[in-house]
């Protein structure tokens, strides 16, 4: 008698369990839908808005350059707000269309090739010499040929990032160094050091996460949007590259980006096994 209630028992808390997990199935799956949907449409409006930003900031330059005819000064003033914040409005969307993408397009899909590391450095470096050059930072490099298997426009992205902050985040009149050589035939390695203001330890782990800045980076350089690392992050660990962040408050940051040796014939193997290779450690 004992046994068939504690059997009835069972019985009805296993149904009860299935039920319930079925339930939370379905509540996932609307959840997932949602999201979707919600980013769909986020995307959408996004690149609306990007042409019209682009647009009011062609018409400012040409108001600037005297194009339309003489200013006042309180009205430069005002036409030169309004160029730098379109100018930042614009950045942040292509950043934001640009972290969507690498969340959205399926690893499969993306064209992996043999990429010469010193070749994109390069490309890169040239992206980002008129920032460096108005803000007087030299940037050093010694940038050996080695070639890996990635997608190039992403590594493009990764390299420019990266750049772009050792630079904002110098001060003025310094300089930053750039390295990439084989590692002992094992792979490459790929170095961009500053001597900048520097990250605290206890926030170096967040560095990575969208819109993150530390109250030292927004004060530094308040056009910052927060989603340049975010991407580095993305396209690293869609890489397998083991991406090594160490710095010193009012010293500096060094980034270390170590690629894997990948065969050409091994790209099928690279493009499916993807594994989180990001740590932030102080120096």
């Amino acid at each position: 008698m004992i046994w068939g209630i504690v059997w009835h028992l069972a019985s009805c808390l296993s149904a009860m369990v299935r039920e319930r997990d079925h339930e939370l199935v379905e509540a996932n799956l609307q959840l997932v839908e949602a999201h979707k949907i919600k980013t769909d449409h986020m995307l959408r409006t996004t690149h609306e808005l990007k042409a019209p930003f682009s647009a009011i900031h062609a018409n400012a330059q040409l108001l600037l350059k005297g194009h339309c005819g003489h200013l006042p000064d309180d009205a430069l003033d005002v036409v030169r707000r309004i160029s730098t914040r379109c100018s930042r409005l614009a950045r942040e969307i292509q950043e934001m269309l640009q972290l969507a993408n690498l969340g959205t397009i399926k690893k499969e899909d993306l064209c992996w090739d043999r990429v010469d590391l010193a070749e994109t450095l390069n490309w890169s470096i040239q992206q980002v010499q008129q920032v460096a050059d108005e803000r007087k930072i030299a940037i050093e490099s010694d940038i050996q040929s080695v070639a890996v298997i990635g997608v190039k426009d992403h590594l493009k992205m990764l390299f420019e990032n990266v750049l772009s902050n050792a630079i904002l985040y110098s001060h003025k009149g310094g300089h930053i160094e750039v390295r990439c050589n084989s590692e002992n035939e094992n792979g490459a390695i790929v170095t961009i050091e500053d001597y900048g203001i520097g990250i605290h330890a206890d926030k170096l782990p967040r560095i990575f996460d969208e819109y993150y800045r530390t109250n030292e980076a927004a004060s530094h350089n308040k056009g910052s949007t927060g989603l340049g690392l975010a991407i580095v992050g993305h396209i690293a660990k869609t890489h397998k590259i083991r991406l090594m962040v160490q710095s010193t408050p009012d010293i500096g940051t060094k980034f270390t980006m170590r690629f894997g040796k990948v065969r050409i014939e091994d790209r099928k193997t690279a493009e499916k096994e993807v594994k989180n290779g990001i740590s932030a450690d102080s120096r």
